[in-house]
């Protein structure tokens, strides 16, 4: 019985949080994260973002709520992300929001080698955070993020005396910090479009650390940086966005430093966006240095997303409000052996008021 929790934490919790940057404690179920990666560390106002760098959900002067799903491709029953949010942003103030996130990774059965069933495993992760941006002072913005994640496991053993429940819970705290620069340009005629760069330093001090057996697990810190131009076209109420990204393990799994080269667990990141009358389509390419159940080592992954921006305007209706929709699809590597669906799927849907 007490060989069961290392079982617990072999099946579930360590490879989720070495997974980096993939595992449940800096992913996010946001679908234009999900298709453009590390490029969004520089995408400036887009208060679902926070994930990727803090002081990108500083901008206009709104307030709103959204929801986020994600389904996980590892077990069939129940899995998967979930999201919800709120925020409030102002030009003069900067912005602050709220997250919460869950991910759950549903029930396995364990079954030995001379086939007797052992224990059924539910697992389950949460992560709470809270996000600072100030106003744009010369074109720059700053902001940190701290969340706390906790991961919870319960394995059940069935035996001839009854069941007994053998619980595995961890919890850390961490905090990423970042900054923004938008340099204004004038492009296509009298139009200004920005040229945007981010950077962001992620998952900063902390460990996981279990209750039983009483472990401690260093997580990896990682570095995004990206830069995005956005070229606008009035004419057709949209615009442009192109941009690239990257984000690099800066300590390993034992917190010791790792040179910028490691082939362990880095990526590049590549975006297009295209925006006409409320419609956006994004195309996002992906390229890893290590195999994981989304993509293959050393190739290049297409991502794909849309989206719907709908001010309420449109219909008729005087109010300050407009509503957003957006899907993202990853196809999933077809080597990975553990996964049970060929796509992940990612939806938004936000509402937001101006101010």
């Amino acid at each position: 019985m007490r060989l069961l929790p290392f079982f617990v934490l072999s099946l579930f919790s360590f490879p989720l949080i070495q997974a980096q940057p993939l595992g449940p404690l800096n992913t996010t179920p946001d679908p234009r994260t999900s298709v453009l990666g590390s490029v969004q560390s520089a995408k400036v106002g887009d208060a679902t973002a926070w994930g990727s760098n803090p002081a990108t959900i500083a901008d206009s002067s709104t307030v709103g709520a959204f929801l986020s799903n994600r389904n996980a491709p590892w077990i069939k029953d129940g899995s998967g992300y979930s999201e919800v949010g709120f925020w409030w942003s102002n030009r003069s103030y900067g912005a602050v929001s709220m997250n919460y996130s869950h991910l759950n990774l549903g029930e396995l059965q364990q079954v030995f080698h001379n086939g007797q069933a052992g224990a059924k495993v539910r697992s389950y992760h949460n992560l709470l955070s809270a996000t600072f941006a100030s106003p744009s002072i010369e074109g720059f913005r700053v902001g940190g993020t701290v969340k706390q994640f906790t991961t919870n496991t319960l394995a059940v053993l069935a035996s001839d005396s009854g069941t007994a429940s053998l619980p595995v819970h961890a919890s850390g705290i961490w905090i990423d910090v970042g900054a923004t620069y938008q340099l204004p340009l004038t492009l296509h005629g009298n139009a200004e479009g920005p040229l945007s760069f981010g950077v962001a330093v992620r998952d900063i001090g902390g460990e996981m650390i279990y209750d039983e057996p009483s472990i401690r697990t260093p997580v990896p810190a990682w570095l995004n940086l990206g830069a995005a131009l956005t070229i606008p076209f009035p004419e057709f109420e949209g615009a442009f966005v192109v941009g690239i990204g990257t984000l690099l393990q800066l300590t390993s799994v034992d917190n010791q430093p790792n040179p910028i080269g490691d082939n362990r667990q880095n990526q590049v990141d590549a975006g297009l966006e295209l925006q006409a009358y409320g419609l956006l389509l994004r195309l996002g390419l992906h390229h890893q240095t290590a195999d994981d159940a989304y993509a293959q080592a050393a190739t290049l992954t297409p991502r794909y997303g849309f989206g719907l921006n709908l001010p309420m305007y449109r219909l008729g209706i005087n109010a300050p409000m407009t509503l957003d929709f957006d899907y993202g699809l990853l196809p999933l590597n077809p080597r990975a052996s553990f996964t049970t669906e060929q796509n992940v799927h990612a939806l938004q849907l936000r509402m937001s008021f101006l101010l």
